[in-house]
């Protein structure tokens, strides 16, 4: 899951010129497995709580220290982002630092982004595209950025939009990116009032599958200001979405 941890372990690599391999935490042993061997993993720095069910993997592991030490910045760092596997064993996309920046400055465009910004990140960095909204983007601007893992983390689908409803309430965020099945039960804890509705978001990005167009219309009258997108991970996450102010429903909006 994402931890403050794994932002400085993400950026300590690119600002040291090394290459990156996130391990989605939903990937199944034997797909990691695939993944460290086609990507020539050589370390893996993982947290405690992890370390014992990464072992298996036959590569040597590391706990990263909480201590402070000079960083020699020697390049650009870049990332091999690895797919679900849908059609397949997981496939894994070369992104350059070139690329991401890219596709950084195109979002904080179309995204509006500004220093005021308050994101709530509830999907795991592992995700490329939770990975430069989530963390890329605030930076960029000076925003800010609090970290909601207990929603990836729950036990239930019940329990999951719970977290969700309390990070909301509790860091009052102006943006976040949801998946379909997050914002459907979001709409249907609001809908049964089983939560406070949201107050203060400007910006909701929505995409990885189509948005359900009814689910959209009733998340907009409950305070959720969804902004559908379409991307893929061979081109660098985000390849169009709606703008804030000029939002076509049932679109993906304009490409960036």
């Amino acid at each position: 899951a994402s931890s403050v941890g794994w932002a400085v372990v993400d950026l300590a690599m690119a600002a040291s010129g090394r290459t990156a391999v996130p391990l989605p935490p939903f990937f199944s042993l034997e797909q990691l497995r695939h993944v460290v061997v086609d990507a020539r993993v050589s370390l893996i720095l993982a947290e405690a709580a992890t370390i014992d069910q990464l072992r298996p993997l036959g590569v040597p592991l590391l706990e990263p220290v909480a201590e402070l030490a000079p960083l020699e910045v020697s390049g650009s760092g870049g990332k091999i982002t690895y797919t679900s596997g849908s059609t397949g064993r997981p496939k894994g996309v070369k992104l350059a630092e070139q690329q991401i920046s890219a596709t950084c400055a195109a979002l904080l465009e179309a995204a509006k982004a500004t220093s005021a910004d308050r994101h709530l990140s509830v999907l795991p960095y592992a995700l490329l595209l939770e990975n430069i909204c989530g963390l890329y983007l605030p930076l960029l601007v000076g925003g800010r950025s609090q970290i909601a893992s207990a929603v990836v983390t729950a036990a239930s689908p019940l329990e999951m939009i719970r977290q969700l409803a309390l990070a909301v309430q509790a860091s009052q965020p102006t943006t976040m990116v949801l998946v379909p099945d997050l914002l459907r039960g979001w709409v249907a804890g609001l809908k049964a009032g089983l939560m406070p509705r949201p107050q203060g978001l400007r910006f909701v990005a929505v995409g990885g599958a189509p948005v359900p167009a009814v689910v959209a219309d009733q998340a907009w009258e409950f305070g959720i200001p969804v902004h559908e997108g379409y991307g893929l991970t061979e081109c660098c996450s985000v390849v169009a979405v709606n703008r804030p102010g000029e939002r076509r429903a049932r679109t993906v909006g304009r490409a960036l």
